[in-house]
């Protein structure tokens, strides 16, 4: 048992050496993305923010103190387009609850906050959704 103790800092002095060698970094990719058709339910997220854009109902947002999100914001009828549109998805992937007698669905599963989180929401005054757009650090100043 006492020679194996031993061995063991060999053993992994050894296998270090051996092992592979570190990965090279792998330079960026230039080249453009290829884009494709606004699909039904992106068309609607165009005419949720341009709505907000009209009525002026945009903010920044930040989750470290420093925005990096403009937050586009719809109402009524365009708000309702969307929350009824999103019903199948969030059913489909538990996005959808209720706080204080509000009805919440979002684009994707809220995993630890409402920071970015894209969502439309029902209550006794109507509809409302909102969108954000990421443009990283670049807005903050």
């Amino acid at each position: 048992m006492h020679k194996l103790i031993a061995a063991a800092p060999v053993v992994l002095a050894l296998a270090a050496c051996g092992g592979s060698p570190p990965p090279q970094p792998v330079a960026p990719d230039y080249s453009p993305v290829p884009g494709q058709a606004v699909t039904t339910g992106g068309q609607m997220v165009v005419g949720c923010v341009r709505q907000a854009i009209q009525a002026d109902r945009y903010d920044m947002i930040g989750d470290d103190g420093e925005s990096r999100l403009i937050r586009f914001t719809c109402e009524g009828a365009e708000a309702q387009r969307l929350f009824d549109a999103l019903a199948v998805r969030s059913a489909e992937i538990g996005s959808e609850w209720v706080d204080a007698g509000v009805t919440f669905r979002s684009t994707e599963r809220i995993q630890q906050n409402l920071y970015g989180a894209d969502m439309c929401s029902r209550d006794g005054a109507g509809y409302r959704c909102t969108f954000n757009l990421n443009l990283g650090g670049f807005i903050a100043h």
